[in-house]
């Protein structure tokens, strides 16, 4: 792999960001109460990019569906998307040269939510260097990101001037320079009288602070703050959406992890003489398992804290792996990423949850599977034999070979390719 160096058989990278880069952005906005711009926050843009492109280059191939959205014209295409979507990428192609291709547009723009559920590499390098150190200086995320890329050569945003209802965190890939003109609320809401989009904006830009970005940089929105983007030429950026926690985004995750472990029948229709049995019935059902809702709630909010923890606290986890079509699984590295911990929790019910990158897999407790999992957490890097020799001490051969498996379809342990590692 390029830029990399190896020290006690492990694969180490060099850094992709600046060491400082998040002590300079939260300087300059306040801790994140301010819109701001600094610059040479990632040393390669193009280890990046590279990245970026093998995470598109693999949604093609995969069942499941890929976030994505296409505007041209000034307006979104359904059916162009799904051209984007079931036409085959090369990584080693020119993205811009590609998309123009596929939709048969010179000029677009293309949103991919979910980026780093398609790239594994991606999704530790940012987890490690962007969000970790975020979570260390500011607090966890209890609701988790999304990261996105933003591809365009489209001159202004097709949506206009805008505001976004959560924190935006945005670093320029290029490669050429993205301009944006970002408003305060407050002073939007004044200038123009309402929270409408505005789409013709040259009567207001000189009201607006302007940057241009390079490659490499780093901009910061707060969640209200209006702005608009201009492409001069094809560039890309990697954004991170950082959604807000309250009482309500708890609670609901809460209730919506319960309700899922519960009978839910379908119905369409209720008569005004039956609601309030309808009401009482489906209440029960919920709430008959437990005298005490309150431990009910704080162990789903356990729960999901565990999920997103696991996953870099990325609300997207990683697409399955069909383990029955990797070849040659006894000639591989096998890659644990200590970004990604196997995490796990005893249940009331003398079982045990194990969370493999935002996905559970709920087993009997026993303390073999505990010790397994903490050895697990040791190493980083392993041969075929040298798994299996850390499965086989806890578990039997058939246990272990299946559960091997499984931590691998969920990519808490991947099998890295032939020239990786």
């Amino acid at each position: 792999m390029k830029n990399e160096t190896k020290l006690n058989n492990d694969v180490v990278l060099d850094n992709f960001f600046s060491e400082t880069w998040l002590e300079r952005l939260l300087e300059a906005t306040d801790n994140f109460s301010t819109y701001s711009l600094i610059h040479s926050t990632i040393k390669d843009p193009e280890r990046i990019t590279k990245m970026l492109k093998e995470a598109i280059s693999n949604v093609e191939s995969n069942p499941e569906k890929a976030i994505m959205r296409v505007f041209v014209e000034g307006g979104q295409n359904p059916q162009l998307l799904e051209e984007l979507r079931n036409t085959k990428f090369d990584p080693n192609w020119d993205l811009d040269q590609w998309i123009q291709k596929t939709l048969g547009k010179n000029e677009y723009t293309t949103t991919f939510n979910g980026v780093s559920r398609w790239h594994d590499r991606l999704h530790s390098v940012i987890t490690e260097e962007v969000v970790n150190p975020i979570t260390k200086n500011m607090g966890e995320l209890l609701s988790g990101i999304d990261t996105y890329a933003f591809m365009a050569n489209s001159g202004y945003t097709p949506f206009g001037v805008h505001d976004d209802h959560d924190h935006s965190l945005i670093f320029h890939l290029g490669p050429k320079e993205k301009h944006v003109w970002i408003w305060p609320r407050e002073e939007y809401l004044e200038m123009t009288g309402s929270d409408d989009r505005v789409f013709e904006i040259e009567d207001i830009k000189e009201y607006a602070s302007h940057y241009a970005l390079q490659p490499g940089d780093c901009l910061f929105i707060p969640k209200g703050d209006f702005h608009i983007f201009r492409n001069d030429g094809f560039s890309a950026f990697l954004g991170f959406i950082l959604f807000p926690t309250n009482q309500e985004s708890l609670l609901k995750e809460a209730m919506k992890s319960i309700a899922g472990k519960q009978p839910n029948e379908l119905s369409y229709f209720v008569k005004e003489d039956d609601f309030e049995r309808q009401v009482e019935n489906t209440l029960g059902k919920l709430l008959d398992r437990s005298d005490d809702i309150y431990d009910q709630i704080k162990e789903a909010i356990k729960t999901n804290y565990f999920l997103l923890k696991g996953n870099g606290f990325s609300i997207h986890s990683p697409i399955i792996l069909d383990i029955d079509k990797v070849t040659d699984l006894e000639e591989r590295t096998f890659w644990k990423p200590k970004t990604f911990p196997i995490i796990y929790s005893k249940t009331r019910e003398n079982r045990i949850n194990i969370f493999l990158r935002g996905r559970t897999l709920n087993l009997n407790y026993k303390t073999e599977v505990v010790n397994l999992i903490n050895s697990l957490n040791q190493s980083e890097y392993y041969s075929y034999s040298e798994l299996m020799s850390v499965f086989t001490t806890y578990l039997s051969s058939s246990n272990a070979k299946q559960l091997a498996q499984l931590f691998m379809k969920y990519r808490a342990i991947i099998p890295l390719e032939k020239n990786e590692g």
